[in-house]
């Protein structure tokens, strides 16, 4: 369990110090209201979205309750964005190959 959640504050890491100060409750909510605001629809793609983005991220500088700072994301173009922002490349052929695993787990179903 230790190292669970020693992974887990690992990739928390980069925007802690932003996210101190904001509670889960409120967060939730906030959450929960543009979710709704924007019908779980990616931004990015159009898929279904249930990730919540800060387009500037606080870490940065961006407001953690300003709704014009946020947009809907699928998980995807959730992780794309923030590898980009981070200064790294995205492996498109990655995930072509979780599309197609994906694919195949759906046909044995």
């Amino acid at each position: 369990m230790r190292g669970a959640l020693a992974s887990q504050q690992a990739v928390h890491s980069l925007g802690s110090r932003a996210w101190r100060g904001i509670s889960n409750r409120k967060w939730a909510a906030f959450r929960l209201t543009i979710l709704r605001r924007d019908g779980y629809v990616c931004a990015h793609c159009a898929g279904y979205g249930h990730h919540v983005d800060h387009i500037k991220p606080l870490a940065q500088g961006g407001a953690a309750f300003d709704a014009t700072n946020t947009q809907v994301l699928c998980a995807r173009c959730h992780r794309n964005k923030t590898i980009i922002e981070n200064g790294y490349k995205v492996d498109h052929e990655r995930d072509a190959w979780r599309d197609y695993l994906a694919g195949q787990d759906t046909l044995r179903k």
